[in-house]
């Protein structure tokens, strides 16, 4: 069916627009740097992803279809003099910017002990030099609490220092719980840094991380609605086209607003689920947009901001649905539930009721 083909198409073109987030992670031994990475996605990708030394003191790792490349520094005082720890990473991060745009950096999380008390002079430099090639998050790692004497006292005197740091200040986080006696301190400012590095990425890369971190469902239900507003424009600019009858091109932008949505909610994009998916999207979609076809409609059809009013109205409700279905799908993973693919493509189908697109197109009855 060529209807299905073309939808197919558009489905797998926005599944495909996103990128690879790449990140470097850069401190001290000891500071708890892949605590910090694998807290954000929820998985060991600093320990356990495929990779291997890319230069005598930097390390690449990657995880087997997960669209993450991590950096990472063992310690940037074993050893050896700061000059040549500064040099080389450095001069690797320089090497990447100046690459191949997908292998580009994306941001250095630059970690340093909350307790430790003190920042060196070459632990300046080399912020000041990372920060003219990439954005810098500085990290406070191991935070009890954000009121701790010993945290303040830092960040005070890094505040003090006028470093060219993310959003000027340094983030405080605890990666995860910490036990001290018989008390258990809770993990807390993870999220608050994702939403920040989220606020530095380019918008592919924002969604990549959106979809893939896991300390904060308001930051990848915020990329939900972008991707919403940003299908809403796209099918008022194709209503507003002077002709008379809406076209595929609408249905496509449809069609690939539920892939980007099912994208950036991190549903299970198995073949299987797309094929049963993209077969409803085909069916409900033509069945909805028939209704501007009806002599009752015929204002819809002839008035360019009729028209475009109910492509908005229609795209927005589906959106919705859509993204209220994909973090349905969500919250029951992260309670352990087991979902199949017939289960997953049910669950996102009843969002393209038919009642409910219509009642969109109705409206201007």
């Amino acid at each position: 069916m060529d209807e299905l083909s073309d939808l197919q198409r558009a489905l797998s073109a926005a599944l495909d627009d996103s990128t690879t987030l790449t990140m470097m992670l850069v401190g001290k031994s000891g500071v708890g740097k892949s605590t910090l990475v694998n807290a954000i996605f929820g998985r060991e990708v600093a320990e356990v992803g495929v990779g291997g030394p890319v230069t005598g003191h930097i390390t690449r790792h990657g995880l087997p279809g997960v669209p993450l490349v991590l950096y990472d520094t063992p310690g940037i005082e074993l050893g050896r003099s700061a000059a040549d720890v500064l040099d080389e990473i450095a001069r690797h991060i320089r090497e990447l910017q100046r690459g191949e745009q997908r292998d580009r950096l994306h941001f250095v999380l630059f970690c340093v002990r909350s307790w430790d008390g003190r920042f060196e002079q070459f632990e300046i430099d080399l912020v000041g030099r990372l920060a003219a090639e990439v954005p810098v998050f500085l990290v406070l790692t191991q935070c009890p609490a954000a009121d701790d004497p010993a945290v303040s006292a830092l960040a005070a005197h890094l505040d003090g220092l006028d470093l060219p740091v993310a959003e000027g200040r340094a983030f405080p986080v605890l990666a995860e719980p910490r036990t001290i006696g018989s008390m258990v301190l809770p993990a807390w400012g993870v999220a608050e840094l994702a939403a920040a590095i989220s606020r530095e990425l380019p918008e592919a890369a924002r969604r990549t991380l959106a979809a893939y971190q896991r300390v904060s469902s308001e930051l990848r239900t915020a990329e939900g609605h972008e991707v919403i507003d940003r299908a809403v424009r796209m099918a008022r600019a194709v209503a507003l086209r002077p002709h008379i009858a809406i076209d595929d091109e609408l249905r496509h932008v449809q069609a690939a607003m539920v892939a980007r949505l099912m994208a950036v909610m991190n549903v299970d994009l198995d073949p299987a689920v797309v094929t049963l998916v993209v077969v409803e999207v085909a069916a409900r979609l033509q069945f909805a947009w028939d209704y501007l076809a009806q002599p009752w409609v015929v204002l819809v059809r002839l008035l360019p901001s009729q028209r475009a009013r109910a492509a908005e109205e229609a795209t927005r409700r589906l959106g919705e649905r859509m993204l209220d279905r994909c973090a349905d799908i969500a919250r029951r993973r992260m309670a352990g539930e087991e979902l199949t693919p017939a289960q997953i493509s049910w669950t996102l189908t009843k969002a393209l009721s038919i009642e409910h697109l219509g009642s969109a197109l109705t409206a201007e009855r």
